[in-house]
């Protein structure tokens, strides 16, 4: 028989009682130093001006956890000058920071429970952090508030702007997902204008002389598809949505519009009428 095993624990303080009776799989704001987690505490009188704090949590099941464990992993947090990201690992709080100037694209990305904030950055780094969905909202906030600040920083320096154009036509209903992610993206950018979209398609194998013939069985188990894609444009960003993995996934991609054109080349097999001449030229 072996003998049992007995940890000493450390008794908690009331602040770490609080934290783990409110931890989950939620990612909170930073509204107080109270609410930074512990580890983090040397940062919270730096971060305490910031637009936007956000604490991540571990990811590790609540009853796997403790009061006095390290339940939050990292801090996201978009000040007036830029972002900046605190990691725990082994131990050691690691940093990064970007200001907005550094900043490419910002990226989001839903499928069912697994969300990722991508924030893509001029020298080629990468600020990448995953969440759980039920803390969406917040994200899009985060999303929301860099790249606000990212236009507002390149207004000095660039003060060419054009004008948001509606193209159409717009996703309907029977598109729900993509008509949906429309009216949310409507709502926070009111500038924003419809350049393109384009609905899912099935696509039909063929064979020789462009005639259709009959499936294999693969492609009746694994059908080729078009996914749905939108494009949109702010005054200052090039908006990429399309369709994620699941059904209801989409993936969100923001790209900066300086007066030497976007920072992104696009490819189309056919181009969409109208959409090139929207958008600023070198």
């Amino acid at each position: 028989m072996k003998p049992a095993v007995i940890r000493e624990r450390r008794a908690v303080t009331e602040r770490e009682r609080e934290e783990y009776d409110r931890f989950g799989p939620w990612t909170y704001q930073v509204r107080s130093a109270a609410a930074m987690p512990p580890r983090f505490d040397a940062y919270y009188e730096e971060l305490e001006g910031s637009v936007l704090v956000l604490k991540l949590p571990r990811g590790v099941e609540r009853r796997d956890a403790n009061p006095g464990d390290d339940l939050y992993e990292a801090i996201l947090a978009v000040g007036s000058a830029g972002v900046t990201f605190l990691r725990l690992t082994r131990g050691e709080v690691l940093r990064w920071d970007a200001c907005f100037a550094e900043v490419a694209a910002v990226r989001l990305s839903q499928e069912l429970l697994s969300g990722e904030l991508r924030i893509d950055l001029s020298g080629g780094g990468v600020i990448s952090v995953t969440f759980n969905t039920v803390s969406a909202e917040a994200f899009d906030d985060f999303a929301l508030a860099v790249r606000r600040g990212r236009v507002a920083a390149a207004g000095a320096a660039d003060s060419r702007r054009f004008s948001s154009v509606e193209l159409g036509p717009e996703p309907t209903d029977e598109d729900m997902l993509f008509a949906n992610l429309l009216r949310g993206l409507r709502r926070r950018e009111a500038r924003l204008g419809l350049l393109a979209y384009q609905p899912s398609r099935a696509l039909a194998s063929e064979r020789g002389g462009g005639k259709r013939g009959p499936l294999s069985l693969a492609a009746r188990l694994l059908p080729w598809r078009l996914d749905g894609c939108l494009l949109a444009a702010t005054p200052s960003e090039l908006v990429i949505l399309v369709r994620g993995i699941v059904a209801n996934g989409a993936r969100l991609r923001a790209l900066r519009i300086s007066s030497d054109g976007p920072d992104l080349e696009l490819l189309f097999e056919e181009v969409p009428s109208g959409a090139l001449a929207a958008l600023p030229g070198p």
